[in-house]
């Protein structure tokens, strides 16, 4: 009977670790030594000065789930996993060479196989990912969209009038970018080398840089010309 209940025990008080494909590698978890030296190129660690907001803190939790001392569905865990920009500028300053992207990556898609979300959730991202994001000419179309809402003067009556907050919006609507005049769209154009040709590089236009920032992928198109 002890030995009934000490089997209960364990097995409710067991987590769930990291299985199926894209786990952390332990080796790569292994490589952080916590110097440090990561925290202040770190955006959310500058911000929340919290130490699970940090990429050694982060890595701390990754070693816990894979040590099975957490589990892959904690809350904390997965904000964390999320919280994470992904920058990777603690990459650039870590002395041991730690291949944080390799972790934090693998890490989300280990949360995303391990949670149900809720159906509209998971209809959401299909509309989002398959539909909008799946299609960059439907994705200029919304992008359309969001240039004529901007711009014609409807954006300022909706937060003027504060319609959003009721609904939880009014956040996720002020990091709405300003969309560009005139989208970057790749047709296969090129751009002669101003002065000797010193290489023949491709320029990736992307989603959100061809619409938001469209100038700046311009600009980068004229410095690369400039240089050869």
């Amino acid at each position: 009977m002890a030995t009934q209940t000490l089997n209960f025990r364990e097995r409710v008080s067991a987590k769930q670790g990291f299985s199926g494909p894209d786990i952390p590698e332990y080796e790569l978890i292994n490589t952080c030594v916590r110097c440090g030296f990561c925290l202040t190129s770190c955006p959310t660690w500058v911000e929340t000065r919290l130490e699970t907001s940090s990429p050694r803190g982060r890595i701390s939790l990754m070693r816990a789930v894979t040590e099975g001392r957490l589990d892959v569905t904690n809350p904390g865990f997965v904000h964390q996993m999320y919280e994470c920009l992904d920058c990777r500028a603690c990459e650039d300053v870590c002395p041991s060479g730690v291949q944080y992207g390799k972790l934090v990556e693998p890490a989300r898609a280990q949360v995303e196989q391990h949670t149900r979300r809720p159906l509209w959730q998971r209809l959401a991202r299909k509309a989002t990912f398959d539909g909008v994001f799946g299609d960059l000419r439907r994705f200029r179309a919304f992008s359309t969209i969001f240039k004529i809402y901007q711009r014609s003067g409807v954006q300022w009556l909706v937060r003027r009038s504060r319609v959003l907050q009721p609904l939880g919006l009014a956040d996720m609507e002020a990091f709405l970018p300003p969309m560009s005049g005139r989208f970057f769209v790749p047709q296969g154009q090129a751009y002669d080398a101003i002065g000797p040709k010193r290489a023949r590089v491709a320029l990736f236009a992307g989603c959100i840089m061809s619409t938001a920032f469209a100038r700046v992928n311009r600009a980068t198109a004229r410095v690369l010309a400039r240089n050869g």
